[in-house]
């Protein structure tokens, strides 16, 4: 696992359980840092992002974050910003943030 895993893992450890429930959508599935996180219980989506730039990607992580009703969406990197950047234009009420 690479440092941005580690991150997520880590954010996901400190967050106070009594006030946050993470759960994490992977573009990609099959990494390590799904297993971990299972064997956590938190919540993995694997959103099958293809090749290239997906636009049915947007449109699943979307619907990934109205369905369960997320408030906050944390990306990691320039890839991850872009996507949920466009899918969360004009979904009121949720925070994107960007580290």
């Amino acid at each position: 696992m690479g440092g941005i895993e580690t991150m997520i893992i880590d954010m996901i450890r400190l967050l106070p359980a009594e006030q946050f429930q993470a759960e994490v959508a992977v573009f990609e599935g099959g990494g390590s840092l799904e297993r971990t996180l299972e064997e956590n219980g938190t919540p993995v989506h694997r959103l099958g992002k293809r090749e290239g730039i997906d636009v049915g990607l947007f449109w699943r992580l979307r619907a990934l974050i109205r369905n369960r009703k997320i408030d906050v969406v944390h990306s990691h990197n320039y890839s991850a910003w872009l996507y949920c950047g466009v899918a969360l234009r004009g979904l009121s009420g949720v925070r994107h943030i960007h580290k």
